[in-house]
């Protein structure tokens, strides 16, 4: 599987104490095509370690651990704590009663072998995103991992938070 990986030893440099104090951002190298076509393969975001990068917002790029895969992983925030979420009939995902949309304003819609984990969220936690937990996507709706698969992500998994190109 195709996807967007970071150095292990990259990503605890980064997040070393002593970087923590003195926090500035630094490049951080986009490995795959899940995150295209608002970045490519090799493209080179800042980001910073998550203990100093502040609140997370609608928007940010987040680089989080998974059991899905070895290396961390990095994705867009599409959702935030208390925010509203559902999975529509055909396969929508909204939030805030808005349909969400990936970089060049198409909406992800999910083909039915894609939507039981969110539906599955969105009926325990009814339609809401409990404290700490995101809804991260790539740029697309094509199964990558992201929380279509492998569920809202806790923020204690986070390593580095970055914004997103515009």
């Amino acid at each position: 599987m195709r996807g967007i990986y970071l150095f292990s030893i990259l990503i605890l440099l980064l997040c070393s104490p002593a970087v923590a104090n003195d926090c500035p951002a630094r490049p951080v190298t986009i490995h795959g095509e899940s995150l295209s076509p608002l970045l490519h393969d090799g493209a080179a975001v800042m980001m910073k370690p998550v203990s100093c990068a502040g609140a997370v917002r609608r928007g940010d790029l987040v680089v989080f651990h998974t059991g899905a895969h070895d290396l961390p992983v990095i994705k867009i925030a599409k959702a935030l704590p208390g925010d509203r979420f559902a999975v529509t009939a055909n396969g929508t995902i909204r939030v805030n009663g808005e349909d969400t949309h990936n970089s060049t304003g198409t909406p992800y819609v999910l083909p039915p072998s894609s939507r039981a984990m969110l539906e599955s969220y969105q009926r325990n936690y009814k339609g809401v995103l409990p404290g700490g937990t995101y809804l991260l996507l790539g740029d697309g709706a094509n199964g990558v991992i992201d929380s279509t698969r492998i569920g809202l992500v806790h923020a204690s998994d986070f390593i580095m938070v970055g914004t997103a190109p515009q």
